[in-house]
Parts: C-alpha cells; structure tokens; sequence
C-alpha cells in the first residue's frame, strides 16, 4: 500500500505561506480482456498495483518539479476501483494530492510558478498514459481516461467557514478544497449505479448526469459500434 509522505511541517496560518496546493485526478475505464480476448483478464488487484507503480514513477523521476525551482514538501495519493457487474469493465479513479514550496531546491532561483506546476502536472499524466503504465503486460485496454488538474495557494483561505454560502461563493482555493468531495460523491454515485444493473445505470444517467432517453440510446450504440 502507498503511504502519504510529508517533508516538513506546514506554516500556520498566521505566517507567510507560499506553498501552492494540487490535485491531479485521473478517472478511466479499463476493459480486461481488450488487448487479448483470450487471455487473463486483468483483475482489479492488477490495476491497483499499476496505478500505485504509475504515481511512485512521477515521484521517483522528478515529473512534478522537473527543472525548476519547486520541491515537493508533501503527497498523498489514493487509488479507488470499482468492477462494473455488467459490462466487465473496471473502472478507477486515481487522485495526488500534494504541495509545493516554489524555491524549496533553490532558494536563490525564480520561483515556480502556477503554469509550471499545471503543465508538469499535465505531461506527468502524458508520460503515463504513453508509456501504458496503466494497463502494463495485462490482457486489458484502457478504454476511456479523463485528467483533472486544480492549483490553489493555500494562504488565499485562512478564515473559518461558518456558512455554507461562504463555501458556495468561495475562490479558487474553495473550488479546490471541494474538488476532492465532488468527486467522491460522485463516485461513491456511480459505483452504486453501476453495480445496481442497467436499471439503476439508467435512472443515473436520467437523473443525476442529466440525459434524456435519446442522448442515452445514442450514446449506448456508440459505445456498441466502437465496442
């Protein structure tokens, strides 16, 4: 199992605190058995490996940082998988967690900035993805994957929240703090749907994602024409 690792402690909220705060949330589907119907299918257990190897490789190789001026004080990365019961495929959500002090390996050195952290982040998933780290020498395919990025200054937000308007109204540094939320309950949502049969897909679809019967039908027969 992968563990959080911080590096030093965090500034109160009475101090200067640069640090910049991310989230990298990666949502896929895989199909077990897409690059060989023949063979194992790739299990669940695989693909948490996978996914947990994937996230030790962005840290190991330095992809968050790379040639800049930031160090990575602190990461927590989580892995969630969930079997769908009818179409067989798995699908994964994988998120990282951490924070940046901008002149952390140099403190004479320009600091690093938004942009940087947000295009590290992004090429991390490209690495990722073009080195098939997901699915490895398994029988599955990746099917579908969706990247999510978010940055906030931490410092931004320092008062306590006592209305839930503050939050509703909130910057971006409140659209961060909700990014993890969202899409646990979204999750949490989906997997219920998924592992409650087609009838409990549909009414989700219907309900929660907003679709009408015809985008659900088309929608269904492009997945069955690619398929």
């Amino acid at each position: 199992m992968m563990h959080a690792t911080t590096h030093s402690p965090r500034p109160t909220t009475t101090e200067q605190d640069n640090t910049m705060d991310f989230s990298l949330t990666l949502n896929g589907t895989i199909d077990p058995t897409g690059a060989d119907p023949d063979g194992p299918p790739m299990t669940e257990a695989e693909l948490r490996e996978n996914l947990e190897s994937a996230v030790l490789k962005m840290m190991g190789e330095g992809l968050i940082t790379r040639a800049t001026s930031g160090a990575l004080e602190r990461y927590e990365p989580e892995v969630k998988i969930a079997s769908n019961t009818d179409t067989k495929n798995i699908n994964f959500t994988m998120t990282l967690t951490g924070t940046i002090d901008p002149t952390g390996a140099a403190s004479g050195g320009s600091p690093m900035t938004r942009a940087e952290l947000r295009l590290n982040l992004e090429r991390a998933i490209l690495v990722v993805m073009g080195d098939g780290l997901i699915t490895r020498a398994t029988s599955g395919t990746l099917e579908r994957y969706e990247p999510q990025v978010m940055i906030a200054n931490p410092s931004q937000r320092t008062a306590e929240i006592t209305s839930i308007d503050q939050i509703r109204d909130g910057d971006e540094a409140t659209s961060f703090a909700l990014d993890g939320l969202v899409h646990d309950a979204a999750s949490e949502m989906a997997s219920n749907a998924n592992n409650g049969g087609a009838r409990e897909q549909v009414e989700f679809l219907r309900t929660l994602a907003g679709w009408d019967d015809d985008a659900i039908i088309k929608a269904f027969n492009d997945a069955s024409e690619e398929g």
